[in-house]
């Protein structure tokens, strides 16, 4: 008998795979540097706060993202010791805030691409760094505050943007979804964190060169202070978030219960609103609907499509033979009217134009409007198909 062929990998797989082996390379590169050129002591200390600060890490409700207050001394050990201690702390740091993932065959590589693009970030940022400054580290260097401003921006701006975009990156391919999508929606926003952590290690830097370690004593307990803050409002941000799932799971029970009432008065279409959500659900799939809005429409939709059958006479709804034209007539109302009942709840996506045209034909023969061609809402289309 022959044997299935083997399922080449996918070009997610491969994407994964091939970021990983490239930053395994950079952190073999920055540790055998760090052993023929070793940075001292204080190197050292900046690890183990940074280790320390990663522990403490806090998660943004509902995205699979977690951040520390590390970033500060990640950036600070790279703009003083250079590209491979920037690389090797950042590495740490990944590993730190992976520490709650479980290391099994199905977690392990993930914390591995984790590391190993926080490396290949850190270190592309901190070569750019001192190719414009002509100077590395920069204990050796002294620079005009505006002029380190503007490196420091540069520095901030690639880590941020190859960190933020090799996952954005992995996430889509994951998901299948565009990766400027899954940037803007999950990535963008933590600029802040980001340049946040810039401005810290510019201030750390700028102590650190006067040798004004008591104005470091005093400023210490600031990362403590900012860290019990975030986690404050983020713990409120996921209440409300809890609040909001319980709201939305009583609004999606009131649809069901709505659209078992239109299968409970609709006796010739039994179960039909099932079948039909399940299978608009499907083809939106394949033909790449990515818009998470959209995919709710189209499920909502297709449980209430037929919600206006509920104003429809029972002896034409479940007459046994044909329709007569002028109950045919009456019968293509529902369209419209399940669009004007559904027009009052106020859906969070657009529902009320696929129920109002899921009977309109692509030559602009269906109704009630007759729309033709793409003037017909994407989710009607689908719905006009699969009912």
């Amino acid at each position: 008998m022959a044997q299935e062929p083997a399922r080449s990998p996918g070009r997610g797989t491969m994407y994964v795979v091939g970021i990983t082996c490239v930053g395994v390379a950079v952190l073999a590169y920055s540790i055998r540097d760090l052993v023929v050129h070793p940075v001292g002591i204080e190197w050292l200390i900046l690890v183990l706060l940074t280790a320390a600060s990663g522990w403490a890490t806090l998660r943004i409700p509902e995205m699979p993202i977690s951040f520390s207050i590390s970033d500060t001394f990640i950036f600070s050990t790279g703009l003083l010791f250079g590209p491979s201690a920037g690389a090797a702390t950042a590495a740490l740091d990944a590993l730190v805030l992976s520490y709650r993932m479980v290391f099994s065959r199905k977690t392990a590589h993930r914390v591995l691409f984790n590391v190993s693009t926080a490396a290949i970030a850190m270190w592309s940022a901190t070569q750019a760094f001192f190719a414009l400054a002509g100077s590395r580290p920069l204990l050796e260097g002294s620079f005009a505050a505006p002029r380190l401003l503007a490196l420091l921006a540069v520095f901030g701006a690639i880590d941020f943007g190859l960190n933020t975009g090799i996952v954005a990156t992995a996430v889509g391919f994951e998901r299948k979804k565009p990766v400027v999508s899954v940037w803007r929606e999950h990535f963008l926003g933590l600029w802040v964190s980001y340049f946040g952590g810039v401005f810290g290690a510019m201030l750390f830097l700028v102590l650190t060169l006067l040798n004004r370690f008591d104005v470091l004593l005093l400023i210490a307990p600031l990362p403590l202070i900012l860290y019990m803050t975030c986690r404050h409002a983020l713990g409120r941000a996921q209440d409300q978030i809890n609040h909001l799932g319980k709201v939305n799971r009583v609004y999606v029970a009131a649809i069901e219960a709505l659209a078992q009432a239109v299968d409970a008065k609709d006796q010739v279409t039994h179960d039909h609103v099932r079948r039909v959500q399940d299978e608009a659900v499907r083809l939106a799939q394949a033909l790449q609907v990515d818009d998470d809005g959209e995919i709710q429409a189209i499920k909502a939709a297709a449980l209430l499509h037929d919600v206006g059958k509920l104003a429809i006479p029972e002896h034409i709804l479940n007459k046994p033979g044909r329709l007569t034209p002028a109950e045919y007539e009456i019968m293509k109302r529902h369209a419209a009217i399940g669009a004007d009942i559904l027009s009052v709840i106020g859906f969070p996506y657009a529902v009320t134009p696929i129920v109002r045209h899921h009977h309109e034909n692509w030559d602009g023969k269906g109704y009630p409007d007759g729309l033709t061609g793409d003037t017909i809402p994407i989710g009607a289309r689908i719905l006009a198909v699969v009912d």
